[in-house]
């Protein structure tokens, strides 16, 4: 069975009366289907991470994440986002 992994950022909160934009957070994956093997900046939008066009068993798929920071524009304070990891199977 066909599947695919995205991922996409809610946003980073607000620090102050600044917010870091969400392509300073970047992920990449390497495993089983890893489309996404090099830095790519998240988005409100879906970013694919996986795929394959068959089914899988006892796979992992890893991933790391990168927040680049701007000592000119970053503020001091605590920075969150959310993430929403989905799983597709074509019906």
């Amino acid at each position: 069975t066909p599947w695919a992994i995205y991922v996409k950022s809610g946003g980073f909160n607000t620090v102050g009366e600044y917010t870091k934009p969400t392509s300073d957070l970047s992920i990449k994956c390497s495993g089983t289907g890893a489309t996404q093997t090099g830095y790519g900046a998240l988005a409100a939008t879906d970013r694919e991470l996986a795929q394959s066009t068959g089914s899988v068993t006892d796979s992992t798929l890893n991933c790391k994440y990168m927040v680049l920071l701007d000592k000119s524009a970053d503020r001091p304070g605590t920075y969150d986002t959310t993430l929403t990891f989905t799983v597709t199977v074509p019906v």
